[in-house]
């Protein structure tokens, strides 16, 4: 079908007209005008766009775990992983101390952006006053009674060789380092970064007596090193920067 429309409109038709007598009369042709009309068109349907949402499923965070090595504490494990060893703490509700880890046991480290429940550490277990034993190199055996007090600490353990070293350190700061720092400022003592012979080291979980400096490498005694109580301290170099020291 045409899209055009043809309109035909015819005006009249007029009589035979005669121009002159005797002659064949002249026909005059009907008047045929042309409308063009063009053909409506239906509007054009909006074409709905469909938009697809995909869904974007979380990775799930990769799970590390660590095996418990000869010597090793949260603090050792926690600096091998870059983390602060209270997130271990916290992370492993399976652990029953801070202060004691099996070897062979399987912990999980967390991820540095994981939300962890705040955890309370464990109290030490009081320790008798007076200990005996047959400890080398060490100033005093037993109870030592002086300026800082006597010896609060269990026997064969870090806290325990650090004030038989240091007798004029407080009696009882107490478990493992963990508030050494603070309290010794409490008590009026200096503490810093820098390594010195003579000093405590302390870092969370351990305490140790500063042999000797030898750069940035500290020569350092220690007892209860891989949470086993000695009878006789342990000597070895470490890193300086391991530690913070009270003076």
């Amino acid at each position: 079908m045409s899209d055009l429309l043809t309109t035909l409109t015819v005006t009249a038709v007029a009589p035979f007209l005669w121009a002159n007598p005797g002659t064949q009369p002249l026909y005059t042709p009907p008047q045929v005008s042309v409308v063009a009309k063009q053909e409506a068109k239906a509007p054009k349907k909006e074409e709905k766009v469909e938009v697809k949402q995909e869904t974007v499923v979380p990775e799930t965070p990769k799970v590390v775990t660590y095996v418990v090595q000869e010597g090793d504490n949260l603090s050792v494990i926690a600096e091998k992983f870059q983390i602060n060893w209270v997130r271990i703490w916290q992370k492993n509700e399976q652990l029953q101390n801070q202060d004691q880890l099996n070897v062979g046991d399987t912990i999980t480290i967390p991820n540095t952006d994981e939300a962890l429940a705040d955890r309370g550490l464990i109290a030490p277990v009081s320790a008798p006053t007076t200990q005996t034993g047959n400890v080398s190199n060490s100033t005093q055996t037993g109870s030592y009674r002086g300026s800082g007090g006597s010896n609060g600490y269990t026997y064969g353990w870090c806290t325990w060789w650090a004030k038989e070293k240091r007798p004029d350190i407080g009696g009882y700061w107490g478990d493992a380092g963990y508030s050494w720092i603070s309290s010794a400022q409490a008590a009026g003592f200096s503490t810093g970064s820098v390594p010195r012979a003579g000093a405590i080291g302390v870092t969370a979980g351990h305490v140790v007596y500063v042999e000797s400096v030898n750069g940035n490498t500290i020569t350092l005694s220690e007892m209860g090193w891989g949470y086993r109580a000695n009878t006789t301290p342990n000597y070895r170099t470490s890193s300086a920067s391991a530690f913070t020291y009270i003076y």
